[in-house]
């Protein structure tokens, strides 16, 4: 067949390594991103003490990232949990351009640790289930934490980090509005929001929210929906005054 002389013909493309990182109870894995260095870093959740090398160990379903070389070798593995029997997961996950590693997922508790105390954007949650998003450093370790939600139910899809390093998440809710840290003097939605509150709970409106790369501050938050049910499910950044998001709508 015809192809572009001007590139390289790969025909079978060379397979760098594979492998399983798994144990004897239910790990899933739900996002993956790379490095400049060619490392290689897992989202997801589970519950077993079996898996290798963890940081911190889980005590039910907690999230947790693995770091692997370019070669495959385990790096370092660690959950995020609340301590307790309770569920927390992992959806996605991105690098900002020092190397930090963000993840974002849910929580149905306000036992998640907080390295940065009260000094966050939401320290507890405000509802049923509350999205959360959190800030390692390149070996693992925790840097900061917040939660991003309302009085009912959230869920987070999509991560993404711009050239300012803010951190972006889309998802839906089904909560009028958001709570945040009102002593740091936050609010949500941001005050020119594209649509300020979800009008319909009955079904979940997607959302999108960016928050500073110390996770102290909302820059905006918006909800967007329609009379049916609206989902976000990812989100591209091409700079910091153009996002895209996608996902789908029965509106």
């Amino acid at each position: 067949g015809t192809y572009d002389t001007n590139k390289t013909l790969i025909i079978d493309p060379t397979l760098d390594f594979s492998g399983y990182f798994s144990s004897t109870s239910d790990d899933f894995a739900n996002g993956v991103t790379t490095d400049s260095a060619g490392n290689t870093y897992v989202v997801g959740y589970g519950r077993d003490l079996s898996l290798p090398n963890p940081v911190t160990a889980p005590i039910s379903f907690d999230a947790h990232i693995i770091k692997l070389s370019p070669t495959g070798t385990l790096i370092f593995h660690t959950y995020i949990g609340a301590g307790t029997f309770d569920f927390v997961s992992g959806r996605d996950i991105v690098l900002d351009s020092s190397g930090n590693i963000f993840i974002t997922g849910e929580a149905d508790s306000p036992n998640l640790p907080f390295p940065n105390g009260n000094n966050t954007l939401q320290r507890n949650p405000a509802g049923g289930g509350d999205v959360f998003v959190a800030k390692f450093n390149s070996s693992g370790a925790l840097l900061a934490t917040t939660f991003l939600g309302g009085t009912d139910y959230e869920s987070v899809y999509g991560i993404g980090i711009d050239a300012s390093n803010n951190v972006y998440v889309v998802g839906e809710s089904t909560s009028s509005t958001f709570t945040t840290n009102s002593s740091v003097g936050q609010h949500w939605p941001s005050s020119n929001a594209y649509q300020p509150s979800n009008t319909n709970t009955t079904n979940s409106d997607a959302f999108i929210a960016r928050i500073n790369n110390d996770l102290t501050g909302l820059g905006y938050g918006s909800f967007l929906g329609g009379s049916g049910t609206d989902i976000a499910y990812g989100v591209a950044i091409h700079d910091v005054n153009t996002v895209y998001v996608g996902g789908l709508t029965e509106s």
